[in-house]
């Protein structure tokens, strides 16, 4: 004989237990996040200084008068391609810091039952978090500095796909 179909209240106590599983592993990944001092420089820090470093880099002319001028800016796509690399390069650097400090945290998670999937959604959706903010901050140093006005939103969208690529 087939075995029994859950009822309804069973079916809504194991959803409410998954969701208390997958928001307490979210809170742990981002409270884990935080309390990573280095990590957290990392993603605070190095991207406004990197989009500094590249906005200073390629903010120059070959006008005469010496003066810059974003519509004589041959360089764009030069920083829209650095700037996808730098996305990836951090989101990479993250994700691999996390898998490695969690490794001993997994393996006895799974004595616990912890279901992988919801570790994993829980892990990806706080690195998210982190690499948008990342994105965000490198595209507000690296625009002002290049004068970029009006594509804020293009190319952070492009960033942050490019780094969540990075962090699967």
């Amino acid at each position: 004989t087939p075995p029994p179909l859950p009822t309804a209240q069973q079916r809504r106590l194991r959803i409410r237990e998954e969701w208390t599983q997958l928001r307490t592993l979210w809170k742990r990944a981002f409270t884990s996040k935080l309390r990573n001092v280095g990590n957290l420089a990392l993603t605070l820090v190095v991207p406004p200084g990197l989009a500094a470093i590249i906005g200073w880099a390629l903010y120059f002319t070959k006008d005469e008068s010496g003066s810059y001028d974003f519509a004589s800016a041959f360089h764009i796509p030069t920083y829209i391609f650095i700037s996808l690399l730098v996305s990836m390069f951090l989101a990479l650097v993250s994700s691999v810091d996390d898998i490695i400090r969690d490794r001993v945290l997994l393996s006895r998670e799974r004595n616990l039952a912890v279901r992988l999937p919801f570790y994993i959604l829980a892990k990806l959706s706080s690195l998210a978090l982190f690499c948008a903010i990342q994105c965000a901050l490198f595209i507000l140093v690296g625009n002002s500095i290049l004068e970029v006005k009006g594509m804020f939103f293009p190319y952070w969208f492009f960033m942050f796909i490019t780094a969540m690529s990075g962090l699967s």
